[in-house]
């Protein structure tokens, strides 16, 4: 989890509009219940408006990220045609692996109204988290909401 702290808080501090989600946002709000789950990657909601993905990008790439849309690279200058209907954003450093999604299931209104700060970051809220992890119905999201007692 601390892996991922330095790049969420330089999005944060530059201004990126974002919402942390998955079972990265999970272990911040249950950190002893989930301190020995492994994480596979981070995973994050942007704001979907242009400039707002254009400034992750650049802050990534500034931050020694490589990104990519569909294991095509990107950068902040890559024309606008590139983001739609691509729905994420993937930034790679050494082992770690950053999903940046700015075409989300749910209404980004809706979830940036709802964000809570934990460790300085937004992350989205539970029931939020638990929506999306709900609806990709994978098993062991399921078994980790039922650890948590987020099932429905």
């Amino acid at each position: 989890m601390e892996n991922y702290l330095p790049i969420l808080r330089s999005l944060h501090h530059h201004g990126v509009n974002f919402a942390a989600i998955g079972t990265w946002a999970l272990k911040g709000y249950f950190p002893e219940k989930l301190q020995h789950y492994v994480l596979q990657d981070c995973d994050i909601v942007l704001a979907p408006e242009e400039k707002n993905i254009r400034l992750a990008i650049s802050v990534l790439n500034a931050n020694a990220w490589a990104t990519t849309v569909w294991d095509e690279s990107v950068d902040a200058g890559t024309p606008s045609p590139e983001f739609v209907g691509k729905y994420y954003v993937r930034a790679k450093q050494k082992d770690l692996v950053l999903d940046l999604t700015y075409e989300c299931l749910l209404d980004w209104q809706d979830m940036q109204a709802s964000r809570q700060l934990r460790m300085g970051l937004p992350l989205a809220s539970l029931a939020h988290i638990a929506h999306l992890k709900r609806t990709k119905g994978r098993t062991n999201d399921i078994e980790l909401l039922r650890i948590l007692g987020l099932e429905e």
